[in-house]
C-alpha cells in the first residue's frame, strides 16, 4: 500500500521508481518500502521546517528585549526547539534505512547478490558486478553525502549520548536570524575525544540537502534502468485480510479522502470515503460515500474547521 500518493505526486517524489517495471513479487515490496520510507523523511523535513519557523517565530516574540549586541549565537529553548531536536533521530534512521533499500532494490532488478549496507558494498566495490552507471551514481552519493549520513547516524546509534546530536542549539544572530543546531565535523574513523565543531555544520540544512541527495540517487538509478516517471495512484492493501471465504456480502475495507481545497478566497476541506466491498459472489465493489449534514458537522469539529 502507498500512503499519501497525492503528497508526493504535488512534490514529484519517486515518480521515477514508481515508473521501474515490477520484475517480481520481491521487487514490487522492495520498490513500496521505498517508497514509504521516503515519505516518512519527507514528511520530517516537512515538520522540522514547520517547527523551524515556530522557533523563529517565538524568538521574535522578545527579540526587542534581548541584549543582543553583534552575539553571533544565543542558546534558545523552547517546547518548539525541543520538539525540533526530537524529529532528528529518525530523520537519520529513515535516511539509513533508504540507502540499504536501495541496494536491496538493485539486487532485486539485477539478480545479483549485494551488502545488505551500502557502507561496506562502498568499501569493496570491485566485487559486485553491476550496472557500471549505477555503480558510479551509488559511489558519488556516498562521496558526497552518504557517508555523513552514516557517520550521524552512528553516533546516535551506537557508542555515544544521544545528546552528542542534540545538545547544541542555538539562534545564530547574524546576518538574520535563524535555528542553528550544531553537530560534529565529519570523521573518517569515528572517535568522540576528537569531534571538532570547526565547519559549522547546521544540522538542518545538512539534512535538507541528506534529503535532496537520497531521492536524487534513487530517481537516477530508476532512470538508469529505463524507467520514465509515472504519477502514484492510491492503493490499498487487503493481503492482511487472509482468508475471505465463505463469501458473503460486507465490508472490506475503506479509504478516507481529507484534501484541502482552495475555493475563491478561503481554503475549504473535501471530505469523502470509497468503501470497497465483497459481494456474494466473492468479486469487489466499489462504493463512494459521502457525508450527511450531522456528520458535517462532527467532521468539521473533528478537524477543527470554523
Amino acid at each position: 500500500m502507498l500512503f499519501l500518493p497525492d503528497l508526493l505526486n504535488r512534490h514529484e517524489l519517486f515518480l521515477a521508481l514508481n515508473g521501474l517495471d515490477q520484475r517480481n513479487s520481491k521487487f514490487g515490496e522492495i520498490k513500496e518500502s521505498i517508497i514509504n520510507h521516503g515519505t516518512d523523511a519527507f514528511l520530517r523535513m516537512e515538520r522540522i521546517r514547520a517547527l523551524n519557523d515556530l522557533i523563529l517565530g517565538e524568538f521574535d516574540l522578545f527579540a526587542d528585549q534581548m541584549s543582543l549586541r553583534g552575539e553571533e549565537v544565543i542558546v534558545f529553548a523552547s517546547r518548539s526547539m525541543g520538539a525540533l531536536l526530537m524529529e532528528i533521530s529518525p530523520f537519520l534512521a529513515t535516511l539509513r534505512i533508504l540507502q540499504n533499500k536501495t541496494l536491496a532494490l538493485i539486487s532485486a532488478q539485477e539478480s545479483v547478490s549485494l551488502p545488505s549496507s551500502m557502507s561496506d558494498f562502498c568499501k569493496k566495490v570491485e566485487r559486485y558486478r553491476i550496472n557500471s552507471d549505477v555503480r558510479e551514481l551509488i559511489l558519488m552519493y556516498w562521496e558526497s553525502s552518504g557517508k555523513h549520513v552514516k557517520f550521524y547516524r552512528d553516533i546516535d546509534q551506537h557508542d555515544f549520548d544521544k545528546t552528542e546530536l542534540i545538545s547544541r542549539y542555538f539562534i545564530r544572530i547574524a546576518p538574520e536570524p535563524i535555528t542553528y543546531v550544531e553537530i560534529p565535523d565529519y570523521q573518517k574513523i569515528l572517535k568522540k575525544s576528537e569531534f571538532t565543531y570547526e565547519n559549522k555544520i547546521n544540522a538542518l540544512e545538512f539534512f535538507d540537502e541528506a534529503g535532496f541527495q537520497i531521492h536524487s540517487l534513487i530517481e537516477a538509478i530508476s532512470t538508469s534502468y529505463g524507467a520514465e516517471q509515472k504519477l502514484h495512484a492510491d492503493s490499498i492493501r487487503l493481503g492482511q485480510l487472509g482468508d475471505l471465504t465463505p463469501w458473503r456480502y460486507r465490508t472490506l475495507a475503506v479509504m478516507l479522502e481529507n484534501k484541502m481545497e482552495r475555493r475563491g478566497e478561503e481554503n475549504a476541506m473535501n471530505i469523502g470515503a470509497i468503501r470497497l466491498d465483497q459481494n456474494e459472489e466473492g468479486k469487489p465493489v466499489l462504493q463512494r460515500m459521502f457525508l450527511s449534514e450531522d456528520k458535517l458537522g462532527q467532521a468539521k469539529i473533528l478537524y477543527g474547521i470554523r
